[in-house]
């Protein structure tokens, strides 16, 4: 997965920070004190901005637009980068596995399905650009060309409904991942949270995901013209804002754990003769007829089943350190990444 895309998402997160900090600012300046040093012209324009904001009705109005603004903000990120992530994992795991042996492919000729009709009832306006036979050239090269195809990704975040935590699983479970039970087990996630210990596995969903639900329901109120009465405080947005960053980081990690795994059975060879792990980041082991050199990635195999990848930062052969080297027979090499390993895990190297 392309780490760029989840850097894209953290600036759009500092984008609300610094548009709720500016909002502080002119609050903070709307109260200033007028001296005899400042300018006329900073005289004349602080007094106008402050009359503008006597007014209780324009204060209210102004709180409830600025809210509006962040709530519709936030959520967009979240619609935004869950879309952009499931087309970019498509589109690479279209690269490395036959379409013969996608499995989600009877979902994605389902999918691909719905979404015509959806252009052809002229539904949704965000379809506009797509053509139909646009689509059905891409199936039917799925099935011409199993090596060489390209996937509608946009039949895959077909929603019917904004997207809560629920309707994110929903879309997840079309490319047979298991979001629940991956999230339970995402130690970063968990710590970020606060969780760690205790885990997420045993915790009602409804419950536990209750921010990301309660976005998508003051979205809707704002979207729909509801009067709005219920406006979260800085403090409260600043939770919600902390909570989807770390929730959104790992979906994108989720994509891309079951990305690795699919690199790991096309592209990678498992390492059959481990010696041991030393100080959890070096792996000595054996292998014969191979080139092995720094920048290269070795995969790893947890004990709970997640993938990890990490690039090779040092070589040793009989404790010279190499950039590169090419073993002929059977041959102990030592390794060092910054991953943190451990001896009952599995580990891979890339077929060549």
């Amino acid at each position: 997965m392309n780490v760029e895309l989840l850097e894209e998402f953290g600036k759009e997160i500092q984008k609300i920070y610094f548009y709720m900090n500016h909002v502080q600012s002119v609050n903070k300046i709307i109260e200033h004190s007028l001296s005899d040093n400042d300018t006329e012209q900073t005289r004349r324009l602080l007094t106008q901005f402050q009359q503008n904001h006597k007014s209780t009705e324009f204060r209210a109005d102004k709180k409830i637009f600025e809210y509006k603004v962040i709530i519709i903000f936030i959520y967009g990120v979240l619609e935004r980068f869950v879309s952009i992530w499931i087309g970019e994992y498509l589109y690479k795991v279209s690269k490395i596995v036959p379409y013969d042996e996608l499995s989600f492919k009877e979902n994605h000729f389902e999918f691909s399905n719905r979404l015509i009709s959806m252009i052809l009832e002229k539904r949704w306006d965000k379809y506009e650009h797509l053509k139909k036979e646009e689509i059905l050239e891409k199936l039917n090269d799925c099935l011409k060309n199993p090596k060489n195809y390209e996937l509608n990704t946009d039949a895959f975040t077909i929603q019917a409904g904004n997207l809560r935590h629920k309707k994110i699983c929903e879309i997840f479970n079309r490319l047979h991942i298991n979001l629940d039970e991956y999230l339970g087990k995402d130690e970063h996630f968990t710590n970020a949270i606060g969780l760690f210990e205790k885990g997420i596995a045993s915790m009602e969903p409804s419950i536990f995901y209750a921010k990301i639900d309660d976005l998508v329901r003051r979205r809707n109120e704002i979207a729909h013209g509801i009067d709005v009465d219920d406006i979260l405080d800085k403090s409260s947005i600043e939770d919600v804002i902390i909570f989807m960053r770390s929730y959104c980081k790992a979906l994108f990690r989720a994509l891309n754990v079951n990305y690795i795994e699919q690199e790991t059975k096309y592209l990678y060879q498992e390492i059959k003769v481990v010696h041991q792990v030393w100080d959890r980041k070096i792996l000595g082991f054996q292998i014969d007829n191979y080139l092995i050199k720094k920048g290269d990635f070795l995969i790893v195999k947890d004990n709970k089943g997640v993938f990890y990848k990490e690039q090779i930062i040092e070589i040793q052969v009989n404790k010279k350190a190499y950039d590169s080297i090419t073993v002929k027979a059977k041959t102990d090499i030592t390794i060092r990444t910054e991953l943190k390993i451990k001896d009952n895990w599995t580990f891979y190297l890339v077929k060549k």
